[in-house]
């Protein structure tokens, strides 16, 4: 795995970070399970599995949006995509963790969501 993700990146020089960017995405939506098995244990306040799902998605925009400089011309723009995806997706989780009535926010963060999804199926 290692070998594919450093071969995956044109400039060699680039190639540990690149590997380290993508350990970084999953370990951070790893660390949501963590998270929320502490809240289901009451050993953490409520809602702090979604705030960290929020962060983990403005940690994913952060990648992807510096990841999106090394992909060529129209890669570059599907990548750039797909960070405002995540940057949105954070922003209304965020804001629905703080309103947890707004009913719409909720869908909205799920169609987001539904979003990243079909974008990671139809480019992978």
């Amino acid at each position: 795995m290692l070998t594919h993700l450093c071969l995956s990146i044109n400039d060699e020089s680039h190639a540990f970070f690149h590997y380290l960017g993508h350990l970084g995405v999953f370990f951070s939506f790893f660390t949501i399970g963590v998270v929320g098995y502490y809240e289901s244990r009451k050993w953490v306040p409520p809602d702090t599995s979604r705030l960290c799902y929020a962060l983990s998605f403005f940690f994913t925009f952060i990648i992807f949006k510096d990841h999106a400089k090394f992909q060529p011309g129209s890669m570059r723009d599907a990548h750039e995509v797909l960070a405002n995806i995540n940057l949105a997706t954070a922003v209304l989780l965020a804001y629905s963790v703080w309103n947890p009535r707004n009913v719409e926010m909720g869908v909205a963060v799920y169609a987001l969501i539904l979003l990243q999804g079909i974008w990671v199926w139809t480019m992978s």
